[in-house]
Parts: structure tokens; sequence; C-alpha cells
């Protein structure tokens, strides 16, 4: 079973406990993103580097009993949410490059949970 076909408990649970790491975890959902999106459409925007980024830097940071209950966890942003590390376009080209310099509420929470952004 590959890591992007588990529930998100089991995925935060193996990278708590050591079974995976987010880097991997992060790789095998971008590359799914990559292979399903040119026909799904699903993102505007993938930050591939940023995510990997962010997973390496989560697997740095990993102690034991980590509680962080979206750790390793990869999510997308609905593009209509802002963020301070990528644009939000809400979907349309009149807004391409809309960027602000702060993150919404709900971003800055499953980050300090441990999440991993995969796009919007």
């Amino acid at each position: 079973m590959t890591i992007s076909t588990r529930t998100l408990v089991e995925v935060r649970d193996a990278v708590a406990d050591g079974a995976a790491t987010a880097v991997d975890v992060c790789t095998d959902y971008l590359d799914r993103i990559a292979a399903t999106d040119p026909s799904l459409h699903a993102f505007n925007r993938v930050t591939r580097e940023r995510a990997l980024e962010r997973a390496a830097m989560l697997d740095r940071s990993r102690v034991a009993d980590d509680h962080r209950p979206l750790l390793g966890v990869p999510i997308a942003v609905k593009d209509i949410i802002e963020t301070a590390d990528m644009p939000t376009t809400y979907g349309s080209p009149i807004y391409d490059g809309n960027c602000t310099s702060w993150n919404a509420a709900g971003v800055t929470l499953v980050r300090n949970a441990g999440a991993v952004i995969m796009g919007k």
C-alpha cells in the first residue's frame, strides 16, 4: 500500500512513529498529484519545492511522542484562503499575482499542527 492510499490518521501516525518520513509522504502525494491533476484540474498551483522543504523541516524537528495532530499530513488550501507564501487568485486570472503578507488563521493553525501545504 502506498502512503497516498492511507487515511490521514495513518499518515500522521506513520510520520509520528518514524515508520515514514514527512518527505516520503510529501513525495508520494506530489507524484500522485503530478500523475492525476492533468485530467482532474484540482490544483491551480502546486508548490513542490516549498512542500518538500517544509516536510524536511518537519522531519528534522520531529521528537519522540510528537503530538502535533497533523504532523506530516499533506493538505491543499482552497484558493480563496490567504497565504503569505503563494498568490491567492480566487480561481480567476484577474487576480493572478495577488499576494498578501499574511496567512489566514486557518493556514496558521494547520501549519502549527504540522501539516504540509501542497498547493492551492
